[in-house]
């Protein structure tokens, strides 16, 4: 496998060019027109394709942050600041499509955006993607460990919460390793089984909704969940492999990204309001409270199921996207890039507080919003250099309305640590 090729799209590639020879042999045989339809349907099949993987990337480990979000800011005023960060969010991720599409080679991040803006934009972003990617992935490791000690504590198995996070890194790291060609397989099946499973949880907690969560609002903490509700929006990095599926096509894979944020965007709200409303004042981070929203207990493995498919959906995008950028952008071999994608947050676990809503916090309002600067000014600066320009609305304010958007997500974050 050269070194242009994730692993990902070196599986992808192999079933295209059995595809591309399946039809040629139609249309040597004269059957040009099934051959047509072959391709109708084989568009429609990667959307759906370039669709789930924009939503399996997106909705991950962040989406229990969202209840804890609502009960400091209260329901209005979080929905308000969270959908604005949705269409901030969704503006950057096609933005980053404006790098993506112009780009004949595969890269990662980094590597798009230094091609724009030059070697030492390239080196910022790439230390930025490297360390945001890496809190990423201690959160979900943090979160996956939580969700395996509830399900071992449901059989009697009591041991300590950091033993279930260690294995959790331990299977991670042995899936994204060993069973490439699996992952590939059942990427699709696991995201339609998360929806499901979201939608589940979400139809237990409507009933139980108390009217009176929704009364107290708190405009002064307006500002407080840009970053936890920036972390579980934002999914750039799944976007050169969104583009991959769709056959590199650009109208496709603009689809893809926006229907893909939307429709994430839509679960992550309702998940967030109604599991806030179901639960009791002061427990909307407790996932044992989230837990007893199923009223029967034979299904309350529901919580624990879904966090778990959440969080290994999200931590093998991220791990195997991490490994592409260090060896495509950085041009390291490809044990470099195992070490630094599962060593740091093993790392971390040892050194660190393991408390999942700050890290998500953190890595949201400061790497990912540095991210999405970088992303906004590189878009910029392309789009103003095309001979069919589009509108000043595209190429100028909207980057600049993103970009105003994620500093203030830093500087908020950077107040709160210099007065805490």
């Amino acid at each position: 496998m050269g070194k242009t090729e994730t692993a990902l799209s070196f599986l992808r590639k192999q079933e295209s060019l059995r595809r591309v020879s399946r039809c040629r042999h139609v249309a040597s045989a004269g059957m040009t027109g099934g051959c047509y339809t072959v391709r109708m349907l084989k568009g429609k099949k990667t959307l759906v394709r370039a669709t789930l993987t924009m939503i399996g990337t997106i909705v991950g480990a962040g989406i229990f942050g969202i209840p804890a979000m609502f009960e400091k800011t209260g329901v209005f005023v979080g929905s308000v600041v969270f959908w604005i960060v949705t269409a901030v969010i969704l503006a950057t991720h096609l933005l980053f499509v404006e790098l993506v599409v112009r780009d004949p080679e595969r890269r990662r991040f980094p590597g798009y955006v230094g091609k724009i803006l030059g070697p030492w934009t390239k080196r910022f972003s790439a230390v930025v993607y490297l360390l945001g990617s890496s809190g990423a992935n201690f959160a979900y490791v943090v979160l996956g460990g939580l969700f395996l000690s509830q399900i071992a504590s449901a059989f009697g198995i009591g041991i300590g919460d950091v033993v279930w996070q260690i294995l959790f890194w331990a299977g991670g790291a042995l899936i994204v390793l060993a069973a490439l060609r699996v992952v590939a397989k059942i990427e699709s099946v696991l995201t339609w089984l998360l929806i499901a499973v979201m939608l589940l949880l979400i139809a237990f907690a409507i009933p139980q909704a108390n009217p009176l969560r929704f009364v107290p609002q708190h405009w002064d903490l307006a500002f407080v969940p840009l970053g936890t509700f920036i972390f579980a929006l934002f999914g750039m990095m799944a976007v050169p492999e969104v583009h991959e599926i769709a056959g590199r096509r650009a109208d496709r894979t603009r689809w893809a990204v926006a229907i893909g944020t939307i429709a994430s965007g839509i679960l992550t709200w309702l998940f967030g309001v109604f599991v806030f409303a179901a639960v009791s004042p002061g427990f909307a981070s407790d996932f044992g409270a989230m837990a007893h929203i199923i009223s029967m207990p034979l299904l309350r493995f529901i919580l624990p199921l879904i966090g778990l498919l959440a969080v290994i959906t999200s931590f093998i995008t991220s791990a195997f996207d991490l490994q592409a950028m260090i060896r495509l952008d950085l041009g390291q071999r490809a044990w470099v890039g195992r070490l630094v994608t599962f060593g740091i947050p093993l790392v971390l676990l040892f050194l660190t507080a393991r408390d999942f809503l700050q890290t998500i916090d953190i890595v949201g309002a400061l790497f990912t919003a540095c991210d999405g600067v970088i992303v906004c000014i590189a878009a910029a600066v392309v789009m103003r250099r095309d001979r069919r320009r589009p509108s000043v609305w595209w190429t100028v304010v909207t980057p600049a309305t993103a970009v105003a958007a994620f500093l203030v997500a830093m500087v908020q974050r950077l107040l709160a640590f210099a007065l805490h």
